[in-house]
This record gives structure tokens, C-alpha cells and sequence, in this order.
């Protein structure tokens, strides 16, 4: 009777022992396989990791697999960290396809990382994006030769071609360079955009082209905030001659029709013609959005970008500075986004360089930089609020989605007095339809709430991509 008492007390103990074994391994196993149990590693400090097995990675270098996975060899993990070193190997997307499992290591508490990648060949894609003034644009071709030095670092050159604006840009980077908190890089471009202003009335488009290079760097000072800094050159080319953009046949004027160089606005003139110039900024960035999405949007989280620079030209050098500040916040199915910025330069800034109110990115409701003088603002403010909502699809990135909006803005020259009485204010509704390769592509209908120049009782806007 006592032998089999102590039997099943010996059976209980070992039980006892599996199950914590269970609770201490399962969660690390399931973790390094993608399929994340949630619980805690169990009641020591976690288990060491000691090594990495890389199979299939022809020219990745070891290094750069613990670089993206943010640990060191000796590292001890728990189930939750580990999870979130693989989510961050997978997010770096330096494989095209990579699996990580575990086996023990040499000795109890040590695991041995087993980490089964496809390298990444060149990549050619197509999408679409947009640009604040310049609206939205196709991505016909992209070309990505990612990592293909084994470092993870990214070389991505696109064509673009959109409703105003052309062009083809180049970009290099490091994003994970030294100790993991720094990244540089080396960015050009060479596009021309249309851009738009009101005359008497009557809507115009003044092509400049650009075309340029950067070099930046960047480094994390806290978790959510970095510092980046960037330095170039830059060719602009303002054309001296405009084109009529919408009919009015008050003032005999037709789409199409020309608007010849001494017929420019004295502002516009002044600004034509080719120059070459030096650009240096500043950024602040701070970033504390979480991963969780509703309608395609985060759930929770701040992400804001202060900029200061200076453009240095022989004949206009000038200073500038732009803010823009988003605040996300969720509620069961719905998401709600808050936006302001504001932008301020001088008077030494040409038209090209200066803030323009009215439409898709700042006031809908009202035309495309409708809102401001000819030659533009050296001040401006614009604030937003949207309130999405799933319509169609999964609650976190659905097919199709709604939104209600109000915005408001202004804009004025560096002597002028704003008041409240020239806040521009616009609301409305809107729809997002995901397309396969594409993203969004959203209509917004504004509805002027203050008084509109062009005197129009609502104005439909389409886009590709959200306005923030």
C-alpha cells in the first residue's frame, strides 16, 4: 500500500514537472514558430539564447539576422520578447520568406535559434501614393534590389506619373546601422509637378521641375523619438509661361489658354527661370503608434514631425520650418484621427517654396490651394478630424470604409494680421475602397462652411491613399 502511494506521488511529481516544463517551453516554441501563445515564460528569468542555425541565406551575414532581430548571442528572452524579435526579423523584410523554430542548446536554460530564409531577389512592383499640393500619383514600375549586399539595407528606385505631377526617384538605405539606433541614407529625384493658383478668378497650372539629391542620417535619442538630419542639392526650373486650367467664359478664358510672361502675376514673374541651390533640415520625429489597427488606422498613439531647414541660394536663401502633429484614438468599431500643421517661411521664399490652403490636404470643401493669394502663404495652419468606420470587410482593414470630416484652415503673408474671421472651414463625408496592388482609393465629398471665392456649394474630391 505505502509502495503504491509513493508511486503515485513519485507519477504526481513528475506530472508536476511536465506541466511546468510545458508552461516554461510551450509559449518560446510556439512564439519562434509565429504562433504565439500570449503567456508568460514561466517563473525564472527566461531562457538564454546562445546561437543562430541560418539556413538558405546565400548572402545575408549572421550579423545582420541578430540586428534584425534586436538581440545579442546570450540574450535572455521570454516568450513575449522573443515573439516580438521575430515579428521584427519578419517586419525587416530582408528574406522574401523566413521560419524560426528552436531546439535546446548545450545546456539546460539555452535554446539554439533555427532561422530558414529565402533570400530576396530583385523585385519589380507598381502601386500608388500621394503628395501633399501635388496629389496623387501611379507607381507604373519600382525596382527594389533589397539586401543584396547581406547588410538589409534597401535600394528602391520608382517611376511616377499622377494627376500633377511626373517624375522618377531614387532611394539607398542603412535603416539599421551600428548599435541599431541609427540609419542613413541617400535619396534623389527628378519630377515635375503642376502648380496651382487662382487669377482673377480663373484657375491656372505653373509647371516647375525639380531634380536633386540628399544625403541624411538619423538616430533614435528615446524610443519613440528620433533625430534625423539631411543635406543637399537641388536644380528648379519654374516655367515662364502658365495655362488655364478650367473654362471662364466671363473673362474669355478657356482651358488650354496660355498665360504668356508678362501677363504672370509681378509675384509669379519674378520666381521664373532656372536656379541651383543648397538645402540642409532638421527633423524631430516622434512615433509612439501602436500595431493594433481599426479601419486601417492606428488604434491608439501620437506620431508628429517638426521640421527646420534652410534653403541657400545665392540670390534667395531663406529659412523654413513645418510642423504636423496626428493624434489616433478607437472606439469598438470606429477610429479616429485628429491632424494639425502649420508652416511658416519668408518672404525671400519664391511662390514654389511657400503654403498654399484650400482642398484634399488641407480645407476640402474648397479647390486646390483656392485659399491662398497668387504667389502663396509664408503662414499657415491647417487642422483636421476624421471619424472612420468599417463598412464593408474586417473591422481592421476592410474593403470598404466611411468617414466623416471636418477641417479648417488659413493662410497669410508674414505682415498680415490673421483672425478668426478668415479661418476657412469645410465638412463632409468620404469612402475608401482597399484595391488589390493599388491601396486606397477614396472620394471625398466637402462641403464649404464659410464663405468659398469660386463660390461653389460643395467640391468632389478623388484620391489614392488617406489624407493622413
Amino acid at each position: 500500500m505505502f509502495a503504491l502511494l509513493r508511486n503515485r506521488e513519485e507519477m504526481k511529481g513528475r506530472i508536476r514537472r511536465l506541466f511546468l516544463l510545458l508552461l516554461a517551453w510551450g509559449p518560446i516554441l510556439a512564439g519562434a514558430t509565429g504562433a504565439i501563445a500570449g503567456e508568460p515564460a514561466g517563473p525564472g528569468d527566461g531562457l538564454i539564447v546562445e546561437e543562430l542555425e541560418i539556413t538558405g541565406n546565400d548572402r545575408t551575414k549572421e550579423s545582420t539576422v541578430w540586428t534584425a532581430l534586436g538581440l545579442e548571442p546570450g540574450e535572455s528572452v521570454t516568450a513575449d520578447s522573443l515573439a516580438a524579435a521575430i515579428g521584427k526579423l519578419r517586419a525587416a523584410e530582408i528574406f522574401d520568406e523566413v521560419e524560426v523554430s528552436s531546439r535546446r542548446g548545450s545546456e539546460r536554460g539555452r535554446i539554439v535559434l533555427l532561422v530558414e530564409a529565402k533570400e530576396k531577389g530583385v523585385e519589380w512592383r507598381f502601386g500608388a501614393g500621394h503628395q501633399d499640393l501635388s496629389g496623387w500619383y501611379f507607381i507604373p514600375v519600382e525596382f527594389r534590389a533589397d539586401n543584396r549586399l547581406g547588410n538589409g539595407e534597401r535600394t528602391r528606385a520608382q517611376f511616377v506619373i499622377g494627376n500633377r505631377m511626373g517624375g522618377f526617384t531614387f532611394r539607398y538605405e542603412e535603416p539599421r546601422f551600428g548599435d541599431r539606433k541609427s540609419y542613413y541614407g541617400a535619396y534623389g529625384s527628378a519630377n515635375s509637378h503642376e502648380r496651382i493658383y487662382f487669377l482673377d478668378g480663373a484657375e491656372y497650372v505653373h509647371t516647375v521641375a525639380r531634380g536633386g539629391v540628399e544625403v541624411y542620417g538619423g538616430r533614435a535619442i528615446l524610443p519613440n523619438l528620433t533625430l534625423e538630419a539631411g543635406i543637399g542639392f537641388e536644380a528648379v526650373d519654374a516655367e515662364s509661361t502658365a495655362e488655364a486650367w478650367s473654362d471662364r467664359e466671363a473673362a474669355g478664358i478657356s482651358d488650354g489658354d496660355e498665360l504668356a510672361y508678362e501677363d504672370l502675376p509681378p509675384d509669379i514673374r519674378a520666381d521664373t527661370g532656372e536656379r541651383s541651390r543648397g538645402t540642409a533640415r532638421f527633423d524631430l520625429i516622434w512615433d509612439d503608434r501602436g500595431d493594433r489597427l481599426v479601419v486601417a488606422t492606428p488604434a491608439t498613439g501620437y506620431w508628429g514631425r517638426l521640421r527646420v531647414g534652410g534653403i541657400f541660394d545665392e540670390d534667395k536663401g531663406f529659412p523654413f520650418s513645418t510642423a504636423d502633429f496626428r493624434a489616433y484614438r478607437s472606439f469598438g468599431d470606429n477610429s479616429i484621427g485628429a491632424r494639425l500643421r502649420a508652416g511658416l517661411t519668408t518672404p525671400r521664399a519664391p511662390w514654389f517654396d511657400r503654403h498654399y490652403v484650400g482642398g484634399f490636404f488641407t480645407v476640402r470643401g474648397f479647390p486646390a490651394q483656392s485659399l491662398s493669394v497668387t504667389g502663396g502663404e509664408t503662414r499657415f495652419w491647417s487642422a483636421s478630424l476624421e471619424i472612420r468606420r468599417a463598412l464593408i470587410g474586417d473591422g481592421k482593414n476592410p474593403r470598404l470604409a466611411g468617414l466623416l470630416f471636418v477641417d479648417a484652415g488659413d493662410g497669410w503673408i508674414e505682415d498680415g494680421e490673421p483672425t478668426w474671421d478668415d479661418v476657412a472651414v469645410g465638412a463632409g463625408y468620404g469612402v475608401r475602397c482597399r484595391l488589390p496592388f493599388v491601396g486606397w482609393l477614396g472620394i471625398d465629398v466637402g462641403i464649404p462652411l464659410t464663405d468659398s471665392p469660386t463660390e461653389e456649394n460643395y467640391q468632389v474630391t478623388s484620391s489614392f491613399g488617406c489624407t493622413f
